[in-house]
């Protein structure tokens, strides 16, 4: 293992952040100059740590190996977090808040403390829009590049063009994948806020809304924006909730012409599943007050939300269980949404399809099973499973409410944080939980979304660091 190329890639991640401190530099010059100097300084020390271990990080000069990868994906995590707080702490929060407000925000969860607060800056909003897209640009790589193999996921998905083999590196890969999906990543982030300017939102509104969207954080500047939108706003917003969900492999082959080597069976799952969480809501819910319940359209939007794990909903609140069984669900593999993920279930589902064929029919000839490395979907379940009903356990000795913990511990590890304002007390923010041990492990099942379980029980395996 190569210490030197490690610190060279988390070089190269931590100057990332600190050229994401461009844009609230820009607005805070414009809107709020007292703010101005915390961003400067924070952008300084970030340049500084990013060059000085690039430096040190040298040439790379032997292959990298998936440990490293790991290693590497697990450290940025922790680490780029720690220098994107320096904004909010120079700004009034505590050392402790502003690491879990920066955390929150680069991993695309939106799980702020308070609702209010996050919205009060407007440095500081766009700051927390801005990390949430690099935040989902970095999952994007992360997955294309590294997470996104049949020991992760069962089997493999849409290959990309810059497909790691056996005699290439990982940080290659992941250089690639920036250079690849980022142009379609931006073009639709930019198209969206476009036409959010069109429906009506102000220049800041629709750039923040259309970055946190499109890397499914669920953050809208204006919190009252879907308390009753015009049918122009859903439709401005509903393609933004839509794509975080989307292989964006897939979208980026599109955008580049090339056509797919593989059938993409996951993104027309997911477009299945918001059709039928569409119409389970419409089915369970009540309509809201004032509204006709001839517009299924809100149902749709709500979906679409749920489904990519921005979690935010139109008028009353959904029925919680069928909104949390989605947000759980997640949306596709190489995504910016969190959740289990599409292609898991599909390889589950059809697991348990293969199964039942063999009872019904036991000396039957089935041919090659659909699934190629079965053991590592089944522990990622169990340990999705396990840490949830975990962070449940934890929030109900905090003090909270059943509904509020749960509620919590899925917008946590399911990087879906809006969906805390589900339930009754959560509106306000992440702030209603009042433990300081409950809010540390919330934190880190933000960074357990974001590293896939499995790949972090690769961390604790020594076989896996001695092989």
């Amino acid at each position: 293992m190569s210490l030197r190329t490690i610190l060279r890639a988390l070089g190269v991640g931590i100057l990332m952040i600190a050229a994401a401190h461009l844009a609230p530099i820009l607005v805070a010059l414009v809107r709020e100059p007292a703010a101005k100097d915390a961003y400067l300084f924070s952008a300084a020390v970030s340049g500084l740590a990013g060059g000085g271990l690039y430096v040190i990080g040298g040439r790379r000069r032997r292959a990298d190996d998936l440990r490293e990868a790991i290693l590497f994906i697990c450290l940025w995590w922790v680490i780029a977090p720690l220098f994107a707080a320096a904004p909010f702490a120079l700004t009034g929060a505590t050392p402790a808040a502003a690491a879990f407000e920066s955390l929150s925000a680069l991993t695309t969860t939106g799980a702020w403390l308070s609702e209010t607060a996050a919205r009060e800056s407007p440095a500081g909003v766009m700051w927390r829009a801005t990390l949430q897209w690099v935040g989902g640009l970095a999952t994007l790589a992360f997955a294309a590049a590294v997470l996104v193999r049949p020991l992760f996921v069962g089997i493999e998905t849409v290959p990309p063009r810059f497909a790691r083999r056996e005699d290439n590196s990982y940080f290659t890969a992941m250089q690639t994948a920036l250079g690849y999906l980022a142009p379609a990543y931006g073009a639709l982030t930019a198209i969206g806020a476009i036409i959010l300017a069109v429906a009506g939102f102000d220049a800041l509104g629709s750039i923040a809304t259309a970055m946190s969207l499109a890397s499914s954080g669920g953050f809208l500047v204006d919190a009252d924006a879907l308390d009753a939108p015009s049918l122009a706003v859903a439709g401005a917003l509903f393609p933004l909730l839509l794509v975080g969900g989307v292989n964006f492999a897939l979208i980026a082959a599109v955008a580049d012409n090339a056509r797919p080597r593989r059938a993409d069976s996951e993104t027309a799952a997911y477009f299945l599943i918001v059709i039928a969480l569409a119409a389970a809501l419409w089915a369970f819910g009540a309509p809201t007050d004032g509204q006709a319940e001839g517009e299924p359209w809100r149902h749709i939007l709500n979906a679409a939300s749920l489904a990519s794990t921005n979690a935010v909903v139109i008028g009353d609140v959904p029925n919680l269980a069928l909104a949390l069984i989605a947000v759980v669900i997640g949306g596709s593999a190489v995504s910016t949404a969190g959740g289990l993920k599409v292609l898991r279930w599909l390889v589950l589902f059809r697991r348990v399809r293969e199964e039942l064929a063999r009872l019904v029919s036991p000396r039957a000839v089935f041919g090659r099973p659909f699934v190629e490395v079965e053991l590592g979907v089944w522990m990622h379940f169990i340990a999705f499973t396990f840490v949830l009903a975990g962070l449940t356990v934890i929030g109900l000795a905090g003090g909270a409410e059943f509904d509020l913990a749960a509620a919590g511990a899925v917008g946590a590890l399911a990087n879906a944080g809006p969906a805390l304002a589900l339930v009754e007390g959560g509106e306000m923010g992440y702030g209603a939980f009042k433990n300081g041990a409950h809010l540390a492990a919330l934190a880190g099942a933000m960074v357990l979304g974001r590293i896939e379980a499995i790949a972090a029980l690769a961390l604790f395996n020594l076989s896996f660091w001695r092989s």
